[in-house]
């Protein structure tokens, strides 16, 4: 497949073709890299998704590259995985995976490859200087949502008969994320999925700019914005137990009909949370991704009273105290791989 803007297309690899060593770590716990964008740094996506999205895929407990496009194929089976690594004396072990979270493949058709590329070739431009606090120009922000807001769901291979629209046995509405691939580390994107009634809780974007485009269903968002002190250093206002002040932004129902919405460093509502009014899918388009080596780790808060001594005139219905707290909150990690389907 090539790419009309210049780009590196998404190349596969055969199942008996090696992957380039530059993709592959020492002793990789995963086997059979399928495809790969050349010329992609040697630390990609993994690391982005664990260490720096705290939703805890704990099944993946090693740093793997990956491109644009990428697949891993599990070599082991109940837990058991094997290194592709021949040179490698150590044995298997047996990862001790909770039922909460897991990892899959998906098929996806050449045609949602396409699209892919297109979003990547664009999102590329877009975050090519992209560091903590950027804003992008009005220009490049409208090329990105002139083509995030024609995008439905089924332009990425997904439709809404799939498992990840489902609560699961338990009945446990659980979120799916089927990430479509980061560039150099500048921006990260990818499907949220989630179930009726699903939740994403209310966490930040340190330093981010977030595009985000409704693809099924409907769902709330609710929104906020800090509150900075008035002595010009543009500081969060603080007050005692860690709560924050925060202005509420947007506290609406989205759907796909919605157009894209665009959330900035220090304002469009940097902190959201999403909950499922009907199963639904919501596209990311982010950068520069969260990163817990320079300090940009998701952090989660919950809405608290307000601090002692605080005057309650302070505080209106389009404001809340927010404070930090820990979350267990996880979710599904899904790879996607071209298929031989046109």
């Amino acid at each position: 497949m090539e790419s009309s803007r210049g780009s590196k297309a998404i190349s596969p690899l055969s199942p008996i073709q090696p992957a380039p060593s530059f993709l592959l770590p020492p002793n990789p716990p995963y086997a059979t890299l399928r495809s790969y964008i050349p010329n992609r740094p040697f630390l990609t996506f993994v690391p982005t998704l664990i260490a720096s999205f705290p939703h805890r895929f704990y099944n993946l407990n090693h740093w793997v590259p990956f491109g644009v496009c990428y697949a891993m194929k599990r070599a082991g089976s109940k837990g058991v995985l094997e290194s592709s690594s021949s040179s490698s004396k150590k044995t298997t072990r047996r990862q001790k995976k909770p039922p909460t979270s897991s990892l899959e493949e998906l098929e996806l058709p050449n045609s949602a490859m396409n699209k892919i590329q297109e979003v990547h070739d664009i999102a590329r431009d877009v975050f090519s200087t992209a560091t903590p606090g950027f804003v992008p120009s009005p220009l490049a922000e409208a090329n990105l949502t002139k083509l995030l807001d024609t995008l439905k769901l089924e332009d990425f291979g997904l439709d809404a008969s799939m498992p990840y629209f489902r609560a699961d046995p338990q009945g446990h509405p659980k979120v799916t994320y089927v990430h479509f691939g980061d560039d150099s580390l500048n921006f990260s994107f990818g499907v949220f999925c989630l179930p009726q009634s699903a939740v994403i809780p209310l966490h930040d974007h340190l330093g981010m700019t977030v595009f985000s485009k409704i693809l099924h269903g409907s769902m709330h968002v609710k929104s906020y914005d800090w509150v900075k002190t008035p002595n010009g250093k543009n500081r969060i206002c603080r007050e005692i137990d860690g709560a924050h002040f925060a202005k509420v932004r947007t506290n609406t129902i989205y759907d796909d009909s919605s157009k894209t919405t665009v959330l900035y460093p220090e304002s469009g509502g940097n902190l959201h949370c999403f909950t499922a009014e009907t199963a639904c899918a919501v596209l990311d388009v982010m950068g520069p991704p969260y990163s817990s080596v320079e300090g940009r780790d998701c952090s989660y808060y919950g809405v608290c009273p307000s601090p002692r001594g605080v005057s309650r005139r302070i505080t209106d219905e389009l404001s809340d105290w927010l404070r930090k707290e820990h979350c267990t909150f996880n979710m599904n990690a899904v790879l996607v791989k071209p298929s031989t389907m046109t």
